[in-house]
């Protein structure tokens, strides 16, 4: 059975209507019969925006998908919003609005935006790059930042083709900032972010985006002063003034989850009772984006209301989206108090835990793999068959007891013409030994196989009472050869462990040298502390207490920038050796960061982590560099080192 298809909104009405009902929701009053009959018209324009915006969407998907920091959304816009937009430009054609429909892109650093804006104009798509804004080189007056890029979607749907989709791609730092604009906006029923609100506040923010852009090393916001300085002074000045920080910690609201608790990609129909401090969220799957738009459009009539509906992949990556529904400007204020408490010259390095959204722990989680076993996990054949080799023609030899009908006279004349015969018993019975301890009513015997220390009937008793002549005089088995092949293949099984913990270095070591590494020159295969510092003349005692403990890692890489000591394990079961490991290398991490030139990473996964997930999440808290397969299949080594 597929998966169910959204039913896609159609447009009902022709340009002219469309236009005319654009006009009507800002001249007439909303209780009137015109309004509502405008409103529908709008919405249905709007909401058969959804179509075009969901491909747009899938795009911004896939040219992302490697990037573990990257945040993609959509929304249509708020239907309060569009009438406050037609009212500000009243020559606005509403069938040419470009951001009816909007895909947000979030990254970590400006030269990324560039990347992913440079992704989307140069790509094979089919729909029409319109404009183009770049807010970051020239920040709006109000202190916005970001790049616009508005695109014709082509359709053979002929009802959707034309229609402007709006991208937005921004930093995470400009997304911060953004997210504040809003909060402030919504509890003060000011639209701050179309420069509306008091002067102050409005001045404020313009401030902070001008330190922003310092941060980042872009242009600063028009009419703000060009000495840093000055601008924390200012800052601080407002704040101290009207305590806006103070205002933006106190905000907080409760949140109310309506719908599946799975962690899928949704539309999300965010209502804030900001008068309640209250957020109602409802989950729709994509197959209900109709009901969803239905809803959406009846919570919009309620003027108490701010309702956004929103596509995004997961509800993590919604709250990072949109966090100013949830009141979330933690980071935000954070970061501002960082600034006016530090040197700002020295800032981007400090705030880089900031400045990056955290990634999603349990999304993180989600990826690990039950197994990373190949084709020779299971069993080595080659050692198998080594071992058979080496015992063939002893096993030939005694292929002639096979059927025996003097079974016991006939092994007692193959060991003493044959005296080398007795090493290929105890694989016989599954024993790597060369000695055999048995005890029962008469006596206690340590057999020896490499050099016999009984005599030969004291040999013919052990394979009586072991069952060996048993299996061998009734013909059960046809060859020992074969026999013996059997059981090496069992007990190779045993050594899959040792195999298992291999797999997950041979794994990493195949992605350093995809990366472009050369063993015993740029790394390095276990590698002890002291070798490192010998090698590179580099203090690692604060991780070898002072000298007294001797660390191995699994790799070392040496950059022009760096050395990286990389750890790896895979577990496919849970134990109390994985919350050790957690811990332990929680630890290292920590003293790790005192050491300047010396970077800790460790790659781990499996199934086995999810009885121990708490103390693998407490160590990914503070681990800067914890990755799983999947960052190493997007990636990460190359973006790390």
């Amino acid at each position: 059975m597929g998966i169910p298809q959204p039913n896609w909104t159609t447009v009902n009405y022709s340009k002219k209507q469309i236009e005319k009902a654009g006009k009507q929701i800002t001249e007439f009053d909303d209780n009137s019969y015109e309004y509502n009959e405008a409103v529908k018209i709008v919405n249905n324009w709007r909401e058969a925006h959804a179509y075009p915006l969901y491909y747009i969407f899938k795009y911004l998907k896939k040219i992302s998908s490697n990037d573990n920091y990257c945040i993609v959304a959509e929304r249509l816009k708020r239907l309060d919003s569009i009438i406050e937009k037609m009212k500000r430009f009243p020559d606005m054609s509403l069938s040419r609005m470009q951001d009816l429909g909007g895909c947000r892109l979030i990254t970590k650093s400006v030269e990324k935006v560039y990347e992913y804006s440079e992704k989307c104009k140069n790509s094979s798509i089919k729909h029409e790059l319109k404009n183009e804004f770049d807010y970051i080189k020239q920040p709006k007056n109000s202190g916005y930042r970001g790049v616009h890029l508005i695109y014709k979607y082509h359709s053979e749907k002929s009802e959707y083709d034309g229609m402007l989709i709006e991208i937005q791609i921004r930093t995470h730092l400009q997304h911060i900032w953004a997210t504040a604009v809003e909060t402030m906006g919504i509890y003060l029923n000011q639209n701050l972010k179309a420069g509306q609100g008091s002067k102050d506040i409005n001045r404020f923010f313009a401030l902070i985006s001008s330190l922003f852009a310092y941060i980042e090393q872009q242009p600063l916001v028009p009419g703000t002063p060009n000495d840093i300085d000055e601008i924390i002074h200012e800052i601080e000045s407002l704040n101290a003034q009207y305590n806006y920080l103070g205002f933006l910690d106190a905000v907080q609201v409760i949140t109310d989850m309506q719908g599946s608790n799975k962690d899928d990609e949704s539309y999300f129909l965010l209502c804030l009772e900001h008068k309640l401090n209250k957020l109602v969220i409802s989950k729709y799957q994509p197959s209900e984006v109709d009901e969803a738009n239905e809803k959406y459009h009846s919570l919009e009539l309620n003027s108490d209301n701010n309702v956004v509906l929103v596509r995004a992949t997961s509800f993590e990556a919604l709250k990072k989206a949109y966090p100013n529904y949830f009141s979330n400007i933690h980071n935000f204020i954070e970061i501002i108090k960082y600034c006016l408490q530090n040197d700002i010259n020295n800032i981007y390095t400090n705030l880089k835990e900031c400045l990056i959204m955290k990634r999603n722990f349990t999304d993180w989680l989600s990826k690990f793999h039950k197994s990373i076993a190949n084709y020779g996990y299971y069993i080595d054949f080659d050692k198998v068959y080594r071992n058979v080799n080496d015992i063939k023609v002893e096993l030939n030899i005694l292929n002639s007891l096979i059927g025996s009908t003097d079974i016991e006279n006939d092994f007692k004349s193959i060991i003493t013409k044959y005296p080398e015969t007795l090493k290929c018993l105890p694989i016989l019975l599954a024993v790597r030994a060369n000695e055999i301890y048995a005890i029962d009513g008469d006596g206690e015997f340590s057999y020896d196989f490499k050099k016999a220390n009984y005599s030969p009937e004291q040999y013919a008793v052990f394979m009586r009472k072991t069952g060996l002549f048993e299996l061998l005089e009734n013909h059960i088995i046809h060859t020992l050869v074969d026999y013996v092949t059997g059981v090496e293949t069992g007990l190779d099984s045993n050594g899959r462990k040792n195999r298992g913990g291999h797999l997950m270095e041979d794994l990493v070591e195949s992605f350093i040298v995809k990366a472009g590494f050369v063993k015993g020159k740029t790394y390095f295969k276990e590698m002890y502390i002291h070798e490192i510092t010998e090698l590179w003349d580099i203090d690692l005692s604060a991780i070898s207490n002072s000298g007294k403990a001797e660390k191995r890692f699994d790799f070392v890489i040496k950059t022009d920038k760096c050395i990286y000591g990389i750890e790896t394990n895979f577990y496919a079961s849970g134990g109390s050796k994985l919350n050790e490991t957690a811990r332990s290398y929680k630890q290292i991490a920590q003293e790790v960061a005192t050491i300047n030139g010396f970077e800790f990473v460790w790659f781990t996964d499996g199934s086995g982590w999810t009885s121990a997930r708490h103390n693998l999440e407490e160590t990914f808290d503070v681990m800067e560099h914890i990755y799983s397969i999947d960052d190493l299949e997007k990636g990460i080594l190359s973006e790390l080192l």
